[in-house]
């Protein structure tokens, strides 16, 4: 088969069951000079890439933008008010479910560099662990002020804390003055 090709137009030579490329027909050119009639490939650096050396800083700056390639690039999310939120309740999650026990996360401070992403459930798991649509919310936040029943146990056990730290103030103080003018 006749490809018109001839072994002269090739900047490829197959040497010893190897390819290696032919030197002249491969030439690197600087900026302006031209290139030899008998070069098939010109290759031209590109100035831009050498005069722009980075300072110390700017490289910091760069570096601290993701984790590096041992965690996959992960980059810096930008924390908006309600992925503070979402990192205040993960912070606070012992407090969340009373029969669960985590480990202290202590005054550690938030990570800065983290993922969030939605749980996607299998077809298997249609009817027994599927969030319904209506019961899906944006936020962690948001999901667990949407339960009723978690609503409940916040509000009372924020009440016992109120009536906790209170206690000893000067309206505790005035209750139980008026408790004993009552009972005169």
């Amino acid at each position: 088969m006749e490809t018109g090709i001839s072994n002269k137009d090739l900047y490829f030579k197959d040497h010893t069951g190897r390819s290696k490329l032919i030197k002249e027909a491969v030439e690197l050119l600087a900026p302006g000079e031209k290139p030899s009639k008998n070069t098939s490939v010109v290759l031209t650096s590109n100035k831009d890439d050498d005069n722009k050396k980075l300072t110390k800083k700017e490289r910091l700056i760069e570096r601290e933008k993701t984790t590096g390639s041992a965690w996959f690039d992960m980059p810096k999310p930008e924390i908006t008010p309600e992925i503070k939120r979402d990192l205040q309740v993960l912070k606070m999650r012992h407090i969340l479910d009373r029969k669960r026990h985590y480990k202290k996360m202590g005054n550690r401070p938030d990570p800065k560099y983290f993922q969030i992403g939605t749980i996607i459930e299998s077809p298997t798991e249609f009817y027994s662990a599927r969030l319904n649509k209506k019961d899906r919310k944006q936020t962690i936040v948001e999901e667990l002020m949407a339960n009723d029943d978690q609503k409940q146990y916040y509000k009372r056990k924020y009440n016992e804390v109120q009536d906790r730290t209170n206690s000893g103030g000067k309206k505790h103080f005035k209750k139980l003055k008026a408790q004993r003018q009552w009972a005169k």
